[in-house]
């Protein structure tokens, strides 16, 4: 169900709050479309503080940080093969039929 979450979370990202406006407020915030805000900082008065970096650097803040050592999944990997016995391809299940895809596979799953 992850990737299924992370679609909504994406697509929301995407097409609700990134394009949206935000509205002048009694704060030293600015006000605009946080995506026009984010490619024109000048625009509003701000400027960019980013820098490039590369993959290499990327990598070795990686390994420094342990972040690759971590597992990247949250379920066992039988209880995922067990499940994917059902449901191959779980990232194409629509979010409205996630509820039917959990019911149907706690019926039949046994780990």
């Amino acid at each position: 169900m992850i990737p299924v979450i992370q679609r909504e979370l994406d697509e929301f990202r995407n097409t609700v709050w990134n394009p949206h406006r935000i509205r002048k407020q009694d704060t030293n915030l600015p006000d605009g479309v946080p995506n026009h805000m984010h490619a024109f900082p000048q625009e509003y008065g701000l400027q960019e503080c980013g820098w490039p970096i590369t993959e290499e650097q990327l990598q070795e803040a990686a390994t420094a940080s342990g972040v690759l050592n971590v597992p990247n999944d949250f379920i066992s990997p039988e209880f995922r093969e067990e499940c994917e016995r059902f449901i191959p391809h779980p990232e194409k299940i629509e979010s409205s039929e996630s509820k039917h895809a959990f019911i149907f596979l706690k019926e039949r799953v046994n780990v």
